[in-house]
């Protein structure tokens, strides 16, 4: 008899301890339940960046919550009540992604109540190089350097690029900039530009394009391959032979120093 109720006893402490655990698992999972953005800007301002890019199934949802001032948490079962103020902006261009079904009509009237207009980085001369001088303190303290500023045509190269990327592509050229700089002062052989066309400037041919890339490329695989064991600074371009014949084209071939 002693020995059944001590293992009923034990039992009924193992079911007691599996119960208290299963209580205070659930109570911290409540405790951590995060707040979803409806609930966090309850009161202030939601802001929704490209909102062109939307799915069609999300521009649907968002037209209904902005109407009805309602939505449904993921973890709940009711529709909860905000009173949130929309802002958004894109870079695409709605009308015409309206009339190709990708953007829906009454979304687009509904969200432009107020609409500003933000002008690209190539026509607002006036902050390209002070955003750059910014963006290069900034530079230097994530990569621990003192570069000082850009010469004189590094600063001219800034103001001809067109900027298609905007404020984005600045900051990406001018970081890029102050991380391969050798020395204090930026000069226009450090800056990288996704297209090579500039305002005023002739344009380069493709060919043209081409070979600056395919050159670069090269040097820089050469000076990797000094570092392979016996090997030499002269033969450094044997070991690139092989690309040559696989990698590139017949056409773009000839490009490349001839070893």
């Amino acid at each position: 008899m002693n020995e059944m109720r001590k293992a009923a006893e034990a039992k009924d402490m193992k079911a007691l301890n599996e119960g208290v655990h299963h209580l205070r698992s659930s109570w911290m999972q409540i405790e951590s339940r995060k707040q979803g953005f409806g609930e966090e800007t309850d009161g202030g301002t939601l802001f929704l960046e490209e909102i062109g890019n939307l799915p069609t199934e999300v521009q649907q949802m968002l037209l209904r919550a902005l109407e009805s001032k309602m939505y449904r948490p993921m973890d709940g079962n009711r529709d909860k009540k905000a009173d949130v103020c929309v802002t958004a902006a894109t870079n695409e261009d709605l009308p015409t992604a309206i009339a190709e079904k990708r953007f829906r009509a009454d979304l687009y009237q509904r969200l432009k109540e107020y609409a500003l207009h933000i002008p690209p980085l190539r026509e607002c001369k006036e902050d390209i190089l002070p955003l750059a001088d910014f963006f290069l303190r900034l530079a230097n303290e994530e990569f621990e350097k003192q570069v000082k500023g850009f010469d004189a045509k590094a600063r001219k190269r800034l103001l001809a690029y067109t900027w298609n990327g905007n404020v984005r592509e600045l900051r990406r050229v001018v970081c890029l900039a102050v991380l391969h700089t050798e020395s204090d002062i930026v000069t226009v052989e450090t800056l990288e530009f996704d297209e090579v066309t500039l305002a005023g400037d002739v344009p380069w041919t493709l060919d043209g394009m081409e070979k600056k890339q395919i050159l670069r490329a090269w040097e820089q695989a050469t000076a990797t391959a000094r570092w392979l064991p016996n090997c030499s600074a002269s033969d450094a371009p044997h070991y690139m032979v092989k690309c040559k014949s696989t990698v590139l084209g017949t056409r773009n071939r000839k490009l490349l120093p001839q070893v």
